[in-house]
């Protein structure tokens, strides 16, 4: 049973370095190209695990065309990978969800 829990434990140390560095990439990107973008969820939490998916909070009201765009960027930089995201966008959801969203964050 020890040498399956090792297993794990190296799989899932290794899908959150990935998704880390997938997610690292998206905020940078998503900066460079003026969208405000924030990591929120277990990976922003420290509880990503081998199932886990990032989950990315879009702040920006959505102009037009502004929601594919970051689809795009995002989809661009997880393409290939195994990892699952979601995207999330404030303009979608109360003030009080978004807070409580960041708040988590912090």
């Amino acid at each position: 049973m020890r040498k399956i829990d090792a297993l794990i434990g190296r799989r899932t140390e290794d899908h959150r370095r990935r998704a880390q560095a997938c997610a690292t990439k998206v905020l940078e990107a998503a900066r460079e190209n003026g969208y405000r973008v924030s990591l929120v969820g277990s990976l922003a939490q420290d509880r990503f695990r081998l199932h886990s998916d990032v989950d990315f909070l879009v702040h920006d009201e959505p102009a037009v065309g502004m929601r594919s765009a970051v689809e795009r960027l995002v989809a661009d930089h997880f393409r290939g990978t195994d990892i699952a995201y979601d995207l999330i966008f404030a303009s979608d959801l109360t003030p009080n969800r978004v807070r409580d969203m960041l708040h988590e964050h912090v």
